[in-house]
């Protein structure tokens, strides 16, 4: 368990910064395919 936390300190600062700039990507991306697709979907 402590090792756990220690982990988990090391990592947050600049590591959780980095997850969080890909999921912000990554759900940007997501967010533009979807769209595309639901425009597909209406023109059929």
């Amino acid at each position: 368990m402590a090792f756990e936390v220690k982990n988990f300190q090391y990592l947050s600062p600049h590591s959780s910064a980095k997850l969080i700039m890909r999921f912000k990507s990554d759900t940007q991306w997501f967010g533009k395919m979807s769209e595309k697709f639901t425009e597909n979907l209406s023109e059929m």
